[in-house]
């Protein structure tokens, strides 16, 4: 049999090719994803030598008998140098390391501030301590209060060289300081934000970050043979309240823990939706195989003649699938790996405590091939057991294998499944609460799932009225006929397209509602016009304040601060200004208390209310992360949740239970009839000295802050595009496999009078046909999964949803699809030999 399936596989290689090749994007994306996580999860480097405890503040507020610092904007918990010399004279203690972090950006060569990646930027600067904590790459450590050392991947991507003058932009101002020395960076995990993108001497950090004197933190480096236990009692039982000791141990797990969570994140996108692309495949593979045993019929047939059991034709199908599977899992976990070797590099420039190097474990080879292999073996399962059972007999006859008709039993599955379906939506349209709208998204999948089942009955009402218009001109009449000769392969072939284009307009309308919702809530709250945010993630403080309120025309400033908060115990999102700012800067549209209650107590957002039972004057607790609690009353609650978040604290209690900072961004009223353009151009201005801070109107800075959200959105999106390639590489080789077995019917057309271009125009109309069918049903279901989606993520009515005008373009796009994927096929058919077709079938 071997030598049967081998010889079958070089004879039909040509009609493998898209079967191969979706099997091989398939492993690509699963070795990718599966090689990343497993070189991130490999590749991170453990905890530097000499760092054996880590002291830090326990909380990021500031209690009553805690250090306090106001400069540069920042309150926060501090350590002096009398605590570090204490640390530094322990039994057990060889060394105690002051460190100094606090905000710091650095001007690239040509003037703007470098910032990092990612949805919370925070640049920080530190102080050189001459430990392992950051090593030179070259020049020298700093050395005075006009000398900075620059992280390795802000020099590069600044342009800056040893010996360059910079400017590095601080809480309280700038400095133009000599770059003397580019440094790699080591992490604990435990930064104050993203790691050190400058150092300075330690005098110079702690007058420009901190207060002389002062530190952020100290790292401990134990003698040898001292037991770690007894290091992180002696030092923890040295420091006041208010601080903790984190001992190597946790410190390494809290390395792990970050790196984890980004590869989980990463490795369970790629992943769901490559398992999208490969359900797509699925319908590729058995339509490439069900073609391919209808076609041998006669060959099928004699191997049962000459004493092959229905058993060994079954499997010889499936070792052809097999090896298709093996050869396209093979080749995908190269490319994979390849792929996977720019992520690994650019995550690793991204996160210092990882090496870059790529892993090529087992699990990611195993992975890929059950994935790409199993795959292909399961879809063609059926057409297997098809092909066994094949008589002897029909050897005689020399016939193809007809095509089955479709189960009634499937039909009646299909039809009930769309009335469950259609009553779950009706649930979740009339109802209210979690468990309708759950029942809302099961029915939307229902749908889906029946949109599956019923393709092959559905095939002929849709295809009759596309079609229509077509059926006056013999041309068109024929590729409809054509197209509904066989509804089981349309339909499986459509059904492709459906499931791609179905999620991807769900996630499209998705996204589309949450933009326009939030663009709408997000402004709405704002009454002042004009925003001043900093872009490198610092605060914005009172000098900057001053500059701003000096401008003509401003009359009101306030900074926004947000932060999480334990509200009940449960993490909640809060947002904190002056109270004399409500109603002039920003707006909570109080349908509850007055503005001035705020002085007293908190606002909760209407929905946060309705959900936890809470009511006006009601009693909560707000829990520090240093474990302090206070009980608060609710004195306002407001109808959304706005840019402030779903609480609102006053100052008092935001200074107790947020992180240090006096806000980012800043909001600015103006008098009534001043041309917004004039004073944005006047705050740039005022502020052109700091470019780390960025003058926007209202609009502007929503849409920002809403992009972040729609980069992510994107890249889904974008996945999904491998699964809507993968059913056009469907209709391609439906189209192919189709064109060899009518070879006789297209000769005979030749030979009546059909031009070459009239056959191609015939398989053209076939191929938008069937791409129209799989996109208007696609479009449909997905537009019910975009409502739903929207539903129960935003908790928002069912019929609140905003859909795109370029979800029609959607089905142009795919009827031109169709007519690209065509470009083959039909050059093929055009291509038959007359005398050729018309005598041999």
């Amino acid at each position: 049999m071997w030598r049967t399936v081998l010889a079958t596989l070089r004879g039909n290689w040509s009609r493998l090719v898209l079967t191969f090749i979706t099997v091989l994007l398939g492993a690509t994306f699963v070795s990718g994803a599966l090689v990343v996580s497993t070189s991130l999860s490999e590749g991170q480097q453990p905890l530097r030598d000499g760092l054996d405890a880590l002291v830090t503040p326990l909380g990021r507020g500031v209690g009553e008998d805690e250090a306090q610092l106001s400069q540069g904007g920042q309150n926060r918990v501090l350590l002096d140098e009398g605590q570090r010399a204490t640390l530094a004279g322990l039994p057990g203690v060889a060394a105690a390391t002051g460190v100094v972090e606090g905000y710091a950006a650095v001007a690239g060569a040509d003037g703007k501030v470098l910032v990092s990646q990612g949805f919370e930027v925070r640049m920080t600067g530190s102080n050189w301590t001459g430990t392992d904590r950051m090593s030179l790459v070259t020049g020298r450590a700093p050395a005075g209060p006009t000398e900075v050392v620059l992280a390795e991947s802000v020099a590069t991507d600044g342009g800056i060289a040893v010996g360059d003058t910079t400017t590095v932009l601080y809480g309280g101002g700038k400095l133009q300081a000599a770059v003397v020395g580019v440094y790699d960076y080591q992490p604990h995990g435990r930064e104050a934000g993203s790691s050190p993108t400058v150092a300075f001497d330690t005098a110079t950090a702690q007058r420009l970050l901190l207060r002389p004197g002062s530190f952020t933190s100290v790292e401990v480096t134990a003698t040898p043979g001292t037991p770690e236990s007894s290091l992180t009692m002696a030092v923890s039982a040295a420091m006041p309240a208010g601080f903790a000791t984190v001992d190597r141990a946790e410190l390494n797990a809290t390395l792990r823990a970050a790196t984890s969570e980004i590869t989980s994140a990463l490795s369970a996108t790629v992943l769901a939706f490559t398992g999208i692309a490969l359900v797509v495949g699925i319908t590729l593979i058995v339509n490439t195989f069900s073609m391919l045993v209808a076609r041998r019929g006669r060959e099928l047939a004699l191997l049962r003649a000459v004493g092959a059991t229905r058993r060994q034709v079954r499997r010889s199908v499936l070792l052809e699938a097999a090896v298709v599977g093996v050869l396209g899992s093979m080749t995908g976990l190269v490319i994979g790996s390849l792929l996977a070797l720019p992520v690994v590099t650019y995550a690793a420039e991204l996160n210092p405590a990882l090496d870059g190097g790529v892993v090529i474990g087992l699990p990611a080879v195993l992975g890929t091939l059950l994935v790409g292999t199993g795959t292909t073996v399961v879809a063609a399962w059926l057409p297997a057991r098809r092909a066994a059972s094949v008589p002897p007999v029909a050897a005689l006859g020399g016939e193809r294998l007809e095509e089955e008709k479709g189960s009634r039993w499937l039909l009646r599955s299909g039809l009930a499944m769309v009335g469950l379906s259609l009553l779950l939506l009706i649930v979740a349209a009339v109802g209210e609460g979690t468990a309708s709208r759950a029942s809302g998204m099961l029915g939307a999948l229902g749908l889906l799932l029946s949109a599956v089942i019923c393709a092959r009955w559905l095939s002929g009402p849709v295809i009759g009225l596309l079609g229509k218009p077509l059926r006056r001109g013999t041309l068109g009449g024929m590729a409809v006929r054509n197209t509904l000769r066989s509804p089981r392969r349309t339909a499986a072939t459509a059904t492709a397209l459906t499931i791609g284009v179905a999620i991807a307009i769900g996630i499209t309308i998705f996204s589309t509602t949450i933009s326009t919702i939030s663009e709408r809530d997000l402004g709405g709250a704002f009454v002042g016009r004009t925003v001043v945010t900093n872009v490198a993630g610092g605060q914005i403080g009172e000098d900057t304040r001053r500059l701003v309120e000096a401008v003509p025309s401003v009359t009101a400033v306030s900074t926004l601060r947000t932060d999480q908060v334990l509200l009940d115990g449960k993490e909640t999102r809060a947002g904190s200004t002056d109270v004399s700012a409500l109603g002039r800067t920003v707006d909570v549209k109080l349908e509850q208390g007055g503005t001035a209650d705020l002085t007293r107590g908190v606002f909760v957002a209407k929905p946060v209310a309705e959900e936890r039972g809470w009511s006006l004057g009601r009693q909560v607790t707000l829990t520090s992360p240093g474990g302090g609690s206070t009980p608060v009353e609710i004195t306002g609650i407001f109808t959304e949740a706005t840019v402030l978040g779903q609480v609102v604290l006053p100052p008092a209690l935001a200074d107790v239970h947020f992180r240090p900072g006096d806000g980012n961004p800043m909001v600015v009223a103006t008098a009534p009839g001043t041309d917004g353009a004039a004073v944005e151009e006047a705050l740039r201005q005022a502020l052109a000295a700091r470019s780390d801070l960025a003058v926007m109107s209202a609009p502007e800075y929503v849409r920002s802050r809403i992009s972040e959200v729609d980069v992510y959105l994107g890249a889904v999106t974008g996945l999904l595009g491998l699964s809507v390639l993968i059913a056009f590489l469907g209709i391609i080789n439906t189209l192919s496999l189709s064109v060899l077995e009518r070879g006789r019917e297209l000769g005979l057309l030749r030979a009546t009078g059909m031009t070459r271009r009239q056959i191609r125009g015939l398989i053209r109309v076939e191929s938008v046909l069937i791409a129209a069918l799989g996109g208007l049903i696609g479009v449909v279901v997905g537009v019910v999964l975009g409502a739903m989606m929207q539903n129960f993520i935003l908790s928002r009515g069912v019929f609140d949803l905003v859909v795109p005008p370029t979800i029609l373009l959607a089905l142009v796009g795919i009827s031109l699809g169709g007519l690209l994927a065509a470009a083959w096929p039909a050059r093929r058919a055009a291509r038959v030999n007359v005398i050729r077709a018309i005598t041999v079938d």
